[in-house]
C-alpha cells in the first residue's frame, strides 16, 4: 500500500512538472505572431510578472500582455485634452514615455515595470531622440529670467546625465541685452519660459507670465473653483 502510495504521488509531481508552463516559450511564440507594425520592448518574466511589453512603431501607444491570462492592456499616463505621446522609449528598469501638448515642449512620464506605475519626470524643449545611445538631448529656457539656456542628456530611465550652459556668440548677445539696464533693450526679448503650479489644484504650465499660464491652462481649477492661483516655481 505504501509504495502505492508513493507511486501515485510520484506520478502526480511528474503531472505538475510537466503542466507548468513555460513562459519563456510562449513569449517567443506570442512575439513571432505580432504584425509587422509592432516593436518588442520587454519580456518581464518571474515568479510574479508574466508579461510582454510592446510598441507600434508610430511610437504613441505601449501594450502589456499577460502571458498567464492571455490579455492585452493599453499602457499609458494620464492625458488631458489636446495632450498626446510622442514617444515611448525603453530603458534599464524603466519606459519613458514622452508627453506635449502639441508644443516643443514635452514632459517625462516615467513608467516603472518594477512597481507598474508612473511618476513624473522632468520637462525638456525639442528633445532628440538617439536610439542608437539611448539618450534624449535638448534644452530648457527657464532656468531664470537672465541666464542662457541650459542643454541637457538624459537616458531611457529618465536619469539625467549631462547640464551644460548654452553658449554662442547670437546667445550672448541676446542675454547681454536681456541683462542690461535699457528698458527698451529688454522689451526687445520675449521673456524665457517659466513654469507656473496652481496653488488649488496642482495644475502646471510653462508659459512667460500668469496671464499665459491661465490661456495655455488645459482645465479648469477643479475641485477649488473656476479660477487658477498660479504661484511661480524657481528652477
Amino acid at each position: 500500500m505504501k509504495r502505492i502510495r508513493f507511486v501515485a504521488l510520484f506520478l502526480l509531481i511528474i503531472a505538475i512538472i510537466g503542466c507548468k508552463k513555460d513562459y519563456h516559450q510562449l513569449a517567443i511564440e506570442f512575439e513571432r505572431a505580432l504584425p509587422d507594425t509592432m516593436v518588442v520592448l520587454s519580456e518581464q518574466i518571474n515568479e510574479i510578472d508574466h508579461f510582454v511589453f510592446y510598441k507600434n512603431k508610430s511610437n504613441t501607444e505601449l501594450y502589456r500582455y499577460n502571458l498567464e491570462t492571455k490579455t492585452k492592456d493599453i499602457i499609458q499616463p494620464e492625458l488631458d485634452d489636446f495632450e498626446v505621446i510622442s514617444g515611448i522609449y525603453m530603458g534599464k528598469e524603466n519606459i519613458i514615455f514622452l508627453k506635449s501638448d502639441g508644443g516643443n515642449l514635452v514632459l517625462f512620464m516615467i513608467y516603472n515595470l518594477k512597481t507598474q506605475k508612473f511618476k513624473e519626470g522632468d520637462y525638456l524643449m525639442e528633445p532628440v531622440v538617439d536610439e542608437t545611445d539611448k539618450t534624449i538631448k535638448g534644452y530648457m529656457e527657464y532656468r531664470n529670467n537672465f541666464q542662457p539656456p541650459h542643454s541637457f542628456v538624459y537616458d531611457f530611465d529618465g536619469n539625467k546625465i549631462s547640464e551644460e550652459e548654452m553658449q554662442n556668440d547670437e546667445e550672448e548677445t541676446e542675454y547681454e541685452s536681456m541683462n542690461s539696464s535699457s528698458n527698451e533693450g529688454y522689451q526687445k526679448h520675449e521673456k524665457p519660459l517659466q513654469e507656473f503650479r496652481c496653488k488649488k489644484c496642482g495644475q502646471r504650465v510653462a508659459a512667460r507670465n500668469t496671464i499665459e499660464a491661465g490661456i495655455k491652462a488645459l482645465h479648469g481649477c477643479e475641485p477649488a473653483g473656476s479660477s487658477h492661483s498660479w504661484d511661480y516655481i524657481q528652477y
